[in-house]
C-alpha cells in the first residue's frame, strides 16, 4: 500500500515567512514468512517473491516493511570502525547492536533479502 504524505517546510527571509509543501510517498509492505518447518525450497520461493514484489516499488519511495519473519537475524558483532573496516558483510550495516546475539537459518535467509535489497532493520538501533 502506497501513502502519500506531504511535510511542510518553513523559511524566515527579512521580508516574510514562506511555506513549501514537499509530498513524499510510503509504501507500506506487509509479510508472514514461513516457518522452519516449511521444505527450504519453499522458503526459498517466498523470499524470491518477497524481492520481487520489494524490486518493483519506485526507488523514490521510502519503504516501511512490517513482517512475521518467523527468524532470528541477530545483532550486529561487531562495535568499532576498526573491526567493520575488517568484516566485508554489508549485515552488519543493516543490522542494529541490540537484540538478540542468536541467528538462525531463517535469519541467514532474511538478511540475504535484506543484504540484496540494502534494507535496515530499524528495531535493532534501539534499545
Amino acid at each position: 500500500m502506497d501513502v502519500k504524505c506531504r511535510t511542510t517546510e518553513l523559511t524566515n527571509s527579512k521580508q516574510h515567512k514562506t511555506k513549501k509543501n514537499k509530498y513524499h510517498t510510503l509504501s507500506l509492505v506487509t509479510d508472514y514468512h514461513p516457518t522452519t518447518s516449511y521444505m527450504p525450497k519453499d522458503i526459498a520461493k517466498h523470499n524470491k517473491n518477497v524481492i520481487a514484489f520489494i524490486e518493483v516499488i519506485p526507488k523514490k519511495n521510502a519503504i516501511i516493511i512490517s513482517a512475521d519473519i518467523n527468524a532470528a537475524i541477530g545483532a550486529r558483532t561487531k562495535t568499532s570502525v576498526d573491526d567493520e573496516m575488517e568484516v566485508d558483510d554489508t549485515i552488519q550495516n543493516l543490522i542494529g547492536p541490540f537484540g538478540n546475539k542468536h541467528r538462525n537459518e531463517n535469519g541467514d535467509l532474511f538478511c540475504d533479502i535484506r543484504r540484496e535489497l540494502d534494507l535496515g532493520t530499524a528495531h535493532s538501533f534501539v534499545d
